[in-house]
């Protein structure tokens, strides 16, 4: 059964040209060709989309939706073959892996991109950006029961908190705490992504992040025994006591409704006072312009990547309200910024194909 299997794979990648049977016949039969066959493959698509993409064939979305399915068969290509023989690791248990290929995809569309698409693509290519993916992929790998094995949750978590900590410390002085430090966040945040639902369905992953966490001599949010976020679309609208929200606060409370953030106004406000927060002790330099826009696309972005996952009355309004309001506050973040004289950076140099760095 497996040299039929073989056969079959080795016809898909060789006659119908298949990149999704190279990956799998270089990754299941290794040899140096087959994965120079497949690594061409994917670096290929990889400029074509970057192409498709600068020509306007794709939009952001779509570029995300290709991306990611380009990611999964660069992950799959580097998984690594236990020592014992077996089978690679699959993809959906390397969320982080996941993350960063992803983000290598989008960064390549980005260099090859004019200015008008880098504006619209920037928010999605940052270091920043790549932390929340991989953390949202991460806890949501989790949630889906994907990471059911304690071990291969530990690995994520270290993987993430390394890549984390070498952002902040080049020099690499100060790795250790950073990475320890990253751990305890990165458990509080798939914690507080706790999917909605009855109770005892998520029961028993929360014993599981429990029982990692204190292997860990860690200590979890008093959150994950309970759901962080209503379950009704008709929750009470949250408040937030100190003069500006959290952006979890803000993020939620713009989904679920509240009338003063669906006022242009009101929102662009709120987001520049958070930014404005963000950035005190920064030092007034030539390089403050652009963490402001920088930062102010970040906020904007976030609010719309933590769009309800089940369908609100009125989402799909509530999200074109959004992007008409956001629009706005971007364009005046940019023009803000080529006033200042300053222009949108690059992203950060790539270090190669996103399965193959090492975090």
């Amino acid at each position: 059964m497996q040299i039929i299997n073989q056969l079959g794979l080795m016809l898909r990648a060789n006659v119908l040209n298949q990149l999704s049977a190279k990956v799998k016949l270089a990754s299941r039969h290794h040899s140096p060709a087959r994965f120079t066959a497949a690594l061409t493959g994917i670096d290929n698509r990889e400029r074509d989309l970057a192409n498709r993409f600068r020509t306007g064939r794709l939009s952001v979305e779509q570029l995300q939706r290709q991306a990611t399915r380009l990611a999964l068969q660069d992950v799959t290509l580097y998984s690594v073959r236990p020592a014992n023989g077996g089978a690679p690791k699959p993809a959906r248990l390397q969320p982080v892996e996941n993350a960063r290929a992803f983000h290598a995809v989008l960064r390549r569309a980005y260099r090859e991109a004019d200015p008008s698409q880098k504006r619209a693509l920037y928010p999605l290519v940052t270091r920043d950006s790549l932390r929340d993916q991989a953390r949202r992929m991460l806890a949501d790998a989790f949630w889906q029961g994907h990471l059911s094995a304690p071990e291969d949750l530990k690995v994520q978590l270290r993987t993430l908190a390394r890549m984390e900590a070498a952002e902040q410390d080049t020099l690499q002085v100060r790795l250790p705490a950073l990475q320890r430090q990253g751990v305890k966040e990165i458990v509080d945040f798939i914690a507080a992504r706790q999917p909605e639902g009855p109770d005892e369905a998520s029961a028993p992953l929360r014993r599981r992040l429990q029982q990692v966490a204190a292997e860990l001599g860690l200590a979890i949010e008093p959150a994950l025994g309970s759901h962080a976020r209503a379950t009704t679309p008709d929750a009470a609208v949250p408040q937030w006591a100190g003069p500006l929200p959290s952006l979890v606060t803000l993020a939620d409370a713009f989904w679920r409704g509240d009338s003063r953030l669906h006022d242009y106004g009101t929102l662009s406000n709120t987001v520049n006072g958070i930014v404005s927060q963000w950035l005190e002790g920064e030092p007034s330099d030539h390089t403050l312009p652009e963490k402001r826009c920088r930062r102010t696309f970040e906020v904007l972005e976030y609010i719309r990547q933590h769009a309800p996952r089940a369908t609100l009355p009125g989402a799909t309004a509530v999200s074109a309200l959004l992007e008409r309001h956001a629009g706005r506050i971007e364009q005046q973040a940019v023009d803000q910024l080529i006033a200042a004289g300053g222009t949108l950076p690059p992203p950060p140099n790539d270090t190669g194909s996103g399965g193959s760095s090492e975090a």
